[in-house]
């Protein structure tokens, strides 16, 4: 059984994987926007609003930036194949309450 500090990782690589491929297509597409890739291309920081932007208003469960990270990935490639795109609907855009979800999440993985 794979763990959460595994899937963050292989989330990490999809994403960064798609990223290069979206990059290659049309460097300026609006999903790119939401990460910036490290220099080293092993890596990416996420802006302020990217929970706000990639998580559902309706999310209630356990590990929420791999649920966000998920959404991201899964419009980064439908974008890459030509194919409709979209984040989930969300209430709001970034705000406080997103980052500090966003950081404790991350509290969870990497205590």
């Amino acid at each position: 059984m794979v763990g959460i500090a595994e899937e963050y990782d292989s989330q990490i690589h999809l994403i960064i994987q798609e990223y290069l491929e979206l990059q290659k297509k049309n460097s300026e597409h609006e999903l790119l926007s939401l990460v910036s890739l490290h220099p080293d291309k092993r890596g990416f920081d996420m802006i302020p609003d990217f929970m706000g932007r990639c998580l559902p208003a309706d999310f209630g469960g356990e590990h929420p930036c791999l649920f966000a990270m998920g959404y991201y990935y899964a419009a980064m490639r439908n974008a890459v194949w030509g194919s409709p795109y979209e984040l989930p609907p969300t209430l709001k855009k970034h705000s406080e309450e997103s980052e500090e979800f966003f950081y404790e999440s991350l509290d969870e993985l990497f205590p």
